[in-house]
């Protein structure tokens, strides 16, 4: 009993301290200045180009993360843009500005170019929980373990299932036993869903429209209304016009 209340009222802090970083905006100071991660932890590209201008664009990118985070629900925000048009920074500047606030913790997914569906996706996951392809299957087991065990949810199935959504990253795995694109989805679900729950979570999908399984991916998590969660989703103007699946969930 003592231990659950020292745990509510830890995260009773947390929330405070989170509600007092939001009641400015992005321009305020940051009020507690964390470095940026390193390997590991879902960072892409260390160093970043400055966003210049686009005021409006993050007013509204960080008020949906204040919403996220106030009231632990979940959001798609969408950024669209030609080639070159500053996307993907935009998103960068989001995820790196709420981290050195310590207000998100983030993953990113470039899906341009990826040769497997689903691929680049595990790879951002992959190492936000710190998998490496150059892992053995002792060590991933291990690192898969260990984030099981923090998130109470450990066990033979739970492991076996992450190894598996996990194949096309640890290439020292035999992939014998591959999940279908539904299974890999509910696992990645599952992940996003346990990190959020522990703190809020960004998780930027860049140039999503090229990728179907990111598209049922956010489906799903839109479904599992359990964690605060924000998905960034880039695309192309010329590539959403003609795909109407993705403009539904556009709407």
């Amino acid at each position: 009993a003592a231990a659950a209340a020292a745990a509510r009222a830890q995260r009773r802090g947390d929330a405070d301290s989170d509600h007092r970083c939001l009641r400015g905006d992005w321009r305020a100071r940051d009020l507690v200045s964390l470095p940026d991660p390193g390997v590991g932890m879902g960072l892409v590209g260390l160093r970043s180009i400055p966003v210049v201008g686009l005021e409006s664009e993050r007013d509204h990118l960080w008020n949906e993360l204040r919403s996220v985070i106030a009231h632990g629900e979940q959001r798609v925000v969408f950024i669209k843009g030609q080639t070159g048009s500053g996307k993907t920074r935009l998103a960068r500047w989001l995820t790196r500005s709420a981290h050195r606030r310590g207000l998100a913790q983030y993953a990113m997914a470039d899906l341009r170019g990826e040769v497997e569906q689903g691929a680049s996706l595990a790879s951002a996951l992959a190492s936000h929980i710190g998998l490496d392809a150059s892992m053995s299957a002792d060590e991933a087991l291990l690192v898969v373990a260990s984030h099981l065990s923090r998130h109470r949810c450990d066990g033979v199935m739970a492991r076996r299932a992450y190894l598996s959504a996990f194949d096309s990253v640890l290439s020292q795995i035999e992939r014998t036993q591959s999940s279908s694109d539904e299974e890999r989805r509910e696992t990645f679900g599952e992940l996003v869903s346990q990190l959020a729950q522990k703190k809020p979570m960004i998780l930027v999908l860049d140039d999503f429209v090229h990728d179907e399984s990111a598209l049922g991916f956010v489906e799903q998590l839109l479904g599992q209304a359990n964690a605060p969660y924000l998905i960034v989703a880039t695309y192309r103007d010329e590539l959403l016009a003609s795909d109407e699946r993705h403009q539904g969930l556009h709407r």
